[in-house]
């Protein structure tokens, strides 16, 4: 995928750039399980957000999990 040759790009191109990314910081770091699930979460939450755009946390959570928001944010104590 090159953006200066295309500047349309399918969901699955972009959640795979988005998964490649976050893979890239988890091998170039040294995270822990808990940096990890919240960099996960955020590809999730991105991936929801292009398939709805204005979708809350708390939905995308749903969607992308099928776990209760709250048991998700227990995961980092929030």
């Amino acid at each position: 995928m090159n953006l200066e040759q295309s500047t349309q790009h399918s969901y699955d191109d972009v959640v795979s750039a988005l998964n490649d990314a976050a893979d890239g910081i988890r091998d170039g770091l040294d995270l822990s399980d808990r940096d990890s699930d919240l960099i996960n979460l955020m590809v999730n939450v991105a991936a929801a957000t292009l398939k709805q755009p204005g979708i809350s946390l708390d939905e995308a959570i749903r969607k992308e999990y099928e776990l209760d928001p709250e048991e998700v944010r227990g995961w980092w104590d929030w």
